[in-house]
């Protein structure tokens, strides 16, 4: 009633736990919690383009579990939380791609927050610390254990209202 336009999936969708914007175009994952069917609706709302990204782990239920942006050319990333398909179209759309090992992944290290030069990420993705900083990014680690029995990690912790497109 205050002149928005709004839209409500007709499917299964759990937004930005799933769906990422990186230099306009919306990178969306699925297979556990959001369906493939959503985004191309989505899109047409938008007027945006978006690419698929198949989950295939279920221990990464959303795309920010296992995928990150550190910036508009890098991004980092668990493989085996992907379809071969999905993991080709990753290394194929960014400059530079950080792949990022297991022990990592399942402590939340991706899914952090970055402003470019910052990243706040999981003090126990000890690994995936080191990959930032041979990276050129400062790493700020954060205990979040108690944080995680929940599901959730740094990202889930943010609200970026300077992303909504």
């Amino acid at each position: 009633d205050k002149g928005y336009e709004t839209l409500m999936p007709k499917g299964l969708f759990e937004g930005e736990g799933d769906a990422m914007f990186v230099e306009g175009v919306l990178y969306g994952g699925y297979g556990f919690r959001s369906s493939p069917e959503e985004y191309q609706e989505i899109a047409d709302f938008l007027e945006v383009e978006v690419v698929l990204l198949e989950l295939v782990d279920p221990r990464f239920y959303h795309f920010d579990t296992c995928f990150t942006v550190l910036d508009s050319r890098t991004v980092a990333f668990f493989p085996a939380a992907f379809s071969k398909d999905s993991q080709a179209t990753i290394r194929q759309s960014f400059e530079r791609v950080i792949e990022v090992a297991e022990e990592d992944a399942v402590a939340f290290g991706l899914n952090t927050f970055s402003d470019q030069t910052n990243v706040i990420t999981s003090a126990q993705a000890t690994g995936f610390h080191e990959q930032l900083e041979e990276a050129g990014y400062i790493v700020h680690p954060v205990d979040v254990s108690e944080f995680r029995k929940s599901g959730g990690g740094i990202k889930c912790l943010t609200l970026l209202l300077d992303q909504i497109h």
